[in-house]
């Protein structure tokens, strides 16, 4: 079985899915899922013209009141600047891999971060540096030499899995965060809906340019390798008409508080620390069930003969994920 990907356990053995066919291998190690036939593509000013537009309705640029919603919510995984590792005498330092135009910078340094971009779309890069004003330098993130420990904050917003140096990227990442830095991610998740209830959906849209696939559990894994550990994660969005089974039959409420405990989703989001978090994260099981079942009966429409049996299914997913979820 061959692979285009520098992955992250070479020693160890791909193991085949009779759902997923022969062209994608799971690391017997941390389950991660491979794409064998993966092939590395450039991204010119057509995709955020053409492309973007003929899958979203609208171009990259004018979806920009969207896209800056969304870095608005994921900059709150972060630590407000000052609060973090940066020296006292300048301001927290943010790299973002694939900035693609900026927005996500633009947004964090009105937060108080000084921020530097890479993109490979010079495009993307000339908007962000003509237009916003960003410091953005148009070059591959694993062909640039970055400074050891130079970083607070490094941010992947869906870019980690094009790359086929999976290990590679990792590495670098926490080689360039300082002690206490944070890694802020969002990937396609392998713990969803659509991987597991349709897996058959999940191999014909794959897209051709993803090279690995995480859950929440194998990203895990491999922080531990890279002396990273992960902190908050959490779906990026909500598919309950994806689920099947049990999880099918749930009410919108009740699959979302399951999603966010679980970090169940077709695509999830988080933060990794260089280092070790705070003890906050030992918090026994038993408060995250009453955190659970506060939250269901807050609401009113609730019976409690329903939200009992819920907040308790919820609450019994791995502690690392409730934990998490808080």
């Amino acid at each position: 079985m061959q692979l285009n990907a520098a992955r992250h356990f070479p020693e160890a053995p791909l193991q085949t899915d009779p759902r997923l066919g022969a062209d994608y291998g799971i690391c017997s190690e941390s389950g991660t899922v491979y794409y064998l036939q993966a092939q590395t593509r450039s991204y010119d000013g057509d995709y955020f013209l053409s492309e973007y537009s003929e899958q979203y309705g609208r171009s990259y640029i004018q979806d920009e009141p969207h896209l800056s919603a969304l870095a608005e919510r994921r900059l709150e995984l972060l630590p407000a600047p000052g609060s973090g590792s940066a020296p006292d005498s300048g301001k927290p330092r943010l790299l973002e891999i694939g900035c693609a135009t900026g927005f996500f910078l633009r947004a964090a340094r009105e937060r108080g971060y000084q921020c530097e971009g890479l993109e490979v779309s010079e495009y993307a890069a000339a908007y962000g540096r003509d237009t916003l004003g960003l410091d953005i330098q148009t070059a591959s993130f694993l062909d640039v030499e970055l400074p050891d420990a130079g970083y607070d904050v490094i941010a992947a917003v869906y870019v980690g899995e094009h790359f086929a140096e999976q290990r590679q990227i990792f590495a670098k990442i926490a080689r360039a965060l300082r002690p206490g830095g944070q890694f802020l991610f969002a990937l396609p998740s392998t713990n969803g809906p659509l991987f597991e209830y349709r897996p058959e959906e999940w191999v014909r849209t794959h897209p051709p340019d993803h090279h690995a696939d995480y859950s929440p559990a194998s990203l895990r894994v491999v922080f531990a390798e890279h002396g990273l550990a992960a902190g908050a994660m959490r779906p990026s969005s909500f598919h309950p008409q994806r689920a099947r089974g049990w999880k099918g039959l749930l009410p919108a409420f009740a699959y979302q508080q399951f999603a966010r405990l679980a970090v169940y989703g077709d695509t999830f989001e988080g933060v990794a620390v260089k280092g070790t978090w705070p003890s906050r994260e030992s918090y026994p099981i038993k408060i995250l069930t009453v955190f659970a079942l506060v939250r269901c009966f807050s609401n009113r429409n609730i019976p409690i003969w329903y939200s009992c049996p819920v907040s308790c299914v919820s609450a019994a997913h791995p502690i690392a994920s409730a934990v998490c979820a808080l």
